[in-house]
């Protein structure tokens, strides 16, 4: 468990930057940046071309090089650190300019909640998705209505023409003014070949369902920001929804017929994802009439699976019948192999008692001083609960001496 704060604004309910507000937070570091890229558009499958970066000094680098006449825009890897911490960070703000002309411009002042719907289209997706990069683009896509991007400025999209010179200046700092910059020069050329005109056959003004009678997937209007093109298949037990190279601004629709009688197996039964190592993991689903429905931000692939195996509580610094006078805390370990733990509960001599979860190592721990004790014979009970209803439960007894005695 943890706390979490925010300073939000009061009309608008905005979290607000708290680094307005006097933090001492010590911070003489510059932004570094790893990677400099180019791309040809703003379409996830738009081209991108690295160019390596020299340092010049603490603060600047550069590089040249040529590119193709036509509309390019700027990726970045990079992170922020502040002096007495390691944690990777992300910029304050962001200036690019092409020839002196601003370009693009961000400033983290204040975000909205609705902006989550947004977050990967600051991102290169496809190449997070596919190898964990983070490359933060400097575009400002026609569906993205973040709160951060002043909605008149320009898009980041700067005209490229064949013959001509051309530098393009990046600015990153963080709350801190602690700024790096890029110094680079380019050349316009002819392009050599045209690209290839790509087809796609989902359009985000369109609602589309593939319905295979006992499986189904819908997409309502306005699911993917740009138009794609992806492969909804049908295979055995597995439906294939695409591949996971574009995000989503809307969730769609998964549905299986529940074919399985037995209400037990029923009952145990569930929507799960498949890999492409063929590794199944469970996705929330819920059953009616007949049918296991969810809905996913994900393109991914499917199928219908089991878990008969209830979770496991084992208890780590203790023992059955174990004096516990001189311990302050009891620590549990609590696992599920499969869907995941849905809930669980502590009892001590049939009263409820608070369980404090540590979720990166999956353990449970009561501290002793919300204990008041008469007695030194006690029971505790803790439950737990799988996400398809399998149970376990966990009875041990352990003495304590009362704290007035």
């Amino acid at each position: 468990p943890h706390l979490h704060f925010e300073v939000r604004n009061s009309s608008t309910q905005n979290p607000i930057n708290a680094m307005q507000y006097p933090v001492e937070i010590v911070d003489t570091q510059r932004p570094q940046i790893q990677n400099l890229y180019l791309y040809d558009g703003i379409h996830p499958d738009s081209n991108k071309k690295e160019f390596v970066l020299v340092r010049k000094n603490d603060s600047t680098y550069t590089t040249a090089g040529v590119i193709t006449e036509g509309s390019v825009n700027v990726g970045l890897r990079l992170f922020d650190r502040q002096d007495l911490s390691y944690n990777k960070n992300g910029i304050y703000k962001a200036k690019i300019r092409l020839n002196g002309v601003l370009q693009y411009e961000i400033e983290m002042d204040e975000i909205s909640f609705n902006d989550s719907k947004y977050i990967n289209l600051l991102i290169d997706y496809k190449e997070w998705a596919q190898n964990k990069n983070r490359i933060q683009r400097f575009i400002k896509h026609p569906m993205q209505k973040m709160t951060f991007l002043e909605q008149a400025m320009p898009d980041g999209q700067m005209q490229i023409e064949s013959g001509k010179s051309y530098q393009i200046l990046i600015e990153v700092s963080d709350y801190h003014n602690n700024t790096s910059y890029i110094e680079a020069y380019f050349t316009g050329t002819n392009s050599t070949s045209k690209p290839p005109v790509k087809s796609y056959n989902i359009s985000p003004d369109q609602d589309y369902l593939y319905d295979f009678g006992d499986k189904s997937v819908y997409f309502p209007k306005r699911s993917f920001f740009d138009s794609v093109s992806i492969s909804v298949i049908n295979e055995s037990k597995i439906l294939s929804v695409g591949e996971n190279i574009y995000p989503l601004q809307k969730a769609y629709e998964v549905r299986f017929k529940v074919l399985e009688e037995d209400s037990l197996i029923q009952k145990q039964s569930f929507i799960a994802t498949v890999n492409s190592k063929n590794q199944t993991s469970f996705f929330s689903a819920s059953q009616k009439d007949g049918n296991w429905t969810g809905k996913s931000n994900v393109l991914a692939a499917y199928t219908l699976s089991r878990d008969s195996v209830p979770p496991e509580i084992k208890p780590l610094n203790f023992k059955n019948k174990q004096w516990l006078s001189d311990y302050s805390y009891l620590r549990l370990k609590l696992s599920d192999d499969y869907t995941g733990i849905q809930k669980y509960c502590g009892e001590i001599n049939g009263r409820w008692i608070l369980l404090e979860h540590e979720p990166k190592d999956n353990t449970l721990i009561y501290d002793f001083n919300d204990l008041e004790i008469e007695e030194a014979l006690h029971q505790l009970k803790i439950t737990a609960e799988d996400q398809v209803g399998n149970t376990s439960e966990l009875i041990m007894d352990f003495y304590r001496k009362p704290k007035n005695k």
